[in-house]
């Protein structure tokens, strides 16, 4: 079983809240061209496609309306346990 790795995560909210690749690769630090590679990897662990073609764009597919709040939830974790036992060392 493969995991969803956060950074890919981190890439595809990024697309989600800005409504295009490049500014998904602005907020990332990203080329467009590696956010495009990273939604592709993503697209490979899920195993079916997250974006469609959209007028000029690329819009979510509902595998990648499904994700959304995955995404959200597992970051928010993510970060939560980071914290957690960052807090946890600083304080002793």
């Amino acid at each position: 079983m493969e995991t969803l790795d956060p950074d890919l995560l981190k890439t595809f909210l990024a697309f989600v809240d800005g409504g295009s690749l490049a500014r998904a690769a602005s907020a990332v630090g990203r080329t467009p061209s590696a956010v495009t590679a990273q939604m592709q990897r993503l697209e490979e662990i899920v195993g079916e496609p997250l974006l469609t073609p959209q007028g000029r764009g690329r819009g979510l597919t509902p595998a990648g309306e499904d994700l959304v709040g995955h995404a959200r939830r597992i970051l928010a974790v993510h970060t939560e346990a980071w914290l957690a036992l960052k807090g946890a060392r600083a304080g002793g």
